[in-house]
């Protein structure tokens, strides 16, 4: 274990989680969240996809990692902010994937700011088995 210098100037071995320092601010990052804002940064088609990003938010990726579904849970709802951001031909398939997580899960489902292309791609999905 390494030794910090505490508050007041004496040693202690408590240790640090990992941060990264910008500005004179420490921030944690998760890697699940670098992942999300690279796939934002090619891929956003709305103005609500940036509050992608912000706390609390969970992340379902597809298998090839290049779209994200940013979701929240309350009450055994997955609350999915938006569309899932990707590569157009892989949206569809991570919907679907991410449906069969909350169906496991027992998770209602819900997609809030949907565009009008992806609400096409999902009619009739609650009449699925």
């Amino acid at each position: 274990m390494r030794r910090f210098r505490s508050e007041n100037g004496g040693p202690t071995t408590q240790q640090r989680p990992p941060i990264l320092a910008a500005n004179g601010i420490h921030v944690l990052v998760r890697r699940e969240d670098v992942e999300a804002r690279k796939i934002l940064e090619q891929f956003a088609r709305s103005s609500f996809d940036s509050l992608k990003l912000w706390p609390p938010k969970s992340y379902f990726f597809s298998p090839s990692r290049r779209c994200v579904i940013a979701y929240a849970v309350a009450n055994n709802i997955a609350i999915c902010l938006g569309d899932p951001v990707g590569p157009e031909p892989e949206i569809e398939m991570t919907a679907r994937e991410f449906l069969k997580k909350c169906k496991k899960k027992r998770w209602g489902l819900l997609f809030t700011a949907r565009l009008p292309t992806f609400f096409r791609c999902i009619e009739g999905w609650g009449s699925e088995n």
